[in-house]
């Protein structure tokens, strides 16, 4: 078990996640969250998403917004945000 696995079962996931062929996983401790391909993602949820890499692009504005909303308990040990 890794540190990012222990402060996630600690203080909860991360808002900021890595999208990899449709899969939604925390960007602290990888672990799958949802699965975009098959929409099974829940929209309060994903109003909260900032992606490492954005499927829209660099200037999504939804990220840049959702960005705001961060925490230190989203950022601790996570390599974007």
């Amino acid at each position: 078990m890794d540190l990012g696995t222990v402060v996630c079962g600690l203080i909860g996931h991360s808002s900021i996640v890595n999208i990899d062929f449709g899969r939604i996983s925390c960007a602290r401790c990888g672990v799958v969250l949802a699965d975009g391909l098959t929409q099974a993602i829940n929209p309060e949820w994903e109003k909260t998403l900032v992606y490492r890499k954005c499927p829209h692009g660099p200037d999504c504005k939804k990220c840049d917004a959702n960005r705001k909303q961060l925490t230190w308990k989203d950022r601790l040990l996570t390599k974007a945000g």
